[in-house]
């Protein structure tokens, strides 16, 4: 009876957040949003936000930024827009030509400083895309933030949709058809092919910036024969953000995702946690004759089985900033797999009359437990010109 309730539920979850997120999707047609701080990494309350359509000046519409210096349009049609920005005592800042289309209906600037002002001319900017795919000093970047695929897939489809990268039946990450080395913000992941497979499940796309992929890696990683892919992510928002999903399939895998930032003055941090659980059972069974010169017998086998598993994963980094030359990261990861297999097999022979006269019975049990913990930290020194830079990672 729990685990009809179960599925009753998670397909009803499901089929809300669907609903949902359809009806949202007709409701708001496109979005436009971006953080403004000051020089010192404040925010900026109560900026004055001013989007035009280029080709209609007269539909032009006014926000003010939140205490967190955030400011979102929503309801936008596709069309160029024009953004100014403007505060008592620093310099206006426009941004031109920013093209909301079809296949990208959300477009989240990157964080926008505002400087004292010096003079009266106003800064303009002209708002540029990035290609999806560039090539650059030897390595293939996919820029997930302006792919329109980053607001519906996790990680792990994100990488199936990435130049020279493939995933094979069991997983596990293949560049070339070899295996290679994952990174996360240039921090290496020490996880088996499952587990690094549910950490990336549960980190969504729109927490990602781009996906490096490295077929010539660095120094530090030149026995890695089949390449290196570094996944970078994005700092987040000032403030908190939150994301969450639920799945639940016909075998008995079910499990939940959170995905948390948050960001405020000179720290970042995110948290991934995903929770998934399977349990399979079936059953077999054969029929054997055995036909000897002056006799024949019988060997019937019936077998059930039963394999459950439990898998948590817990990943959580933190980036502070003491200034702009200085910084410091610190990264923690959990995985475990914890469950038990279970198989029952019963052996009958039955002689020539069909009367049993021999009985065999044979159990086979095993339990897991798989615990993982990674820790790791390091410090970044870059001189003023940033043209040298010295790090420490332990």
């Amino acid at each position: 009876m729990s685990m009809k309730f179960s599925r009753l539920f998670f397909t009803f979850f499901v089929s809300f957040f669907s609903i949902s997120s359809v009806l949202a999707q007709q409701k708001n047609i496109g979005s436009i949003s971006g953080n403004i701080l000051q020089a010192n990494d404040q925010a900026l309350y109560n900026a004055t936000i001013e989007l035009c359509p280029i080709n209609d000046l007269s539909k032009c519409v006014i926000l003010l930024t939140d205490k967190k210096g955030f400011f979102e349009f929503n309801k936008l049609s596709p069309n160029y827009y024009s953004l100014k920005i403007s505060n008592i005592g620093y310099t206006n800042k426009k941004i031109d030509s920013i093209f909301l289309k079809e296949d990208k209906l959300d477009i989240q600037l990157n964080e926008i400083i505002m400087i004292n002002k010096v003079g009266t001319e106003d800064e303009v900017i002209i708002y540029a895309e990035k290609p999806i795919i560039e090539n650059k000093d030897g390595k293939i970047i996919f820029n997930v933030g302006e792919s329109a695929a980053s607001n519906s897939n996790n990680l792990n489809e994100l990488l199936q949709k990435t130049p020279l990268v493939t995933v094979d039946a069991d997983g596990k990450i293949l560049l070339k058809g070899k295996e290679v080395k994952i990174l996360i913000d240039d921090k290496p992941v020490e996880l088996n092919s499952k587990q690094l497979q549910e950490l990336l499940e549960s980190m969504p796309g729109s927490f990602i910036d781009k996906i490096e992929v490295m077929t010539n890696p660095p120094p530090q990683y030149a026995n890695e024969r089949g390449g290196v892919i570094n996944i970078v992510s994005k700092k987040g928002k000032v403030g908190f953000t939150f994301r969450a999903n639920v799945f639940y399939g016909t075998r008995g895998e079910m499990g939940t995702g959170l995905a948390t930032t948050y960001k405020k003055n000179k720290i970042a941090t995110q948290l991934n946690v995903a929770i998934s659980s399977n349990q399979f059972i079936g059953n077999s069974y054969y029929k054997r004759q055995n036909y000897y010169a002056d006799s024949s017998n019988f060997l019937y086998s019936n077998t059930d089985y039963k394999n459950k598993s439990f898998r948590p994963t817990l990943r959580w980094n933190v980036d502070y900033d003491f200034n702009k030359n200085n910084s410091a990261n610190f990264s923690l990861s959990y995985n475990a797999n914890i469950g038990n297999n279970h198989s029952f097999s019963e052996f009958e022979n039955i002689n020539r009359h069909l009367i049993s006269y021999k009985f065999n019975d044979r159990i086979i049990s095993s339990d897991i437990n798989n615990q993982t913990v990674n820790i790791s930290g390091s410090y970044l020194w870059k001189d003023k010109e940033r043209t040298g830079a010295l790090k420490l990672i332990t």
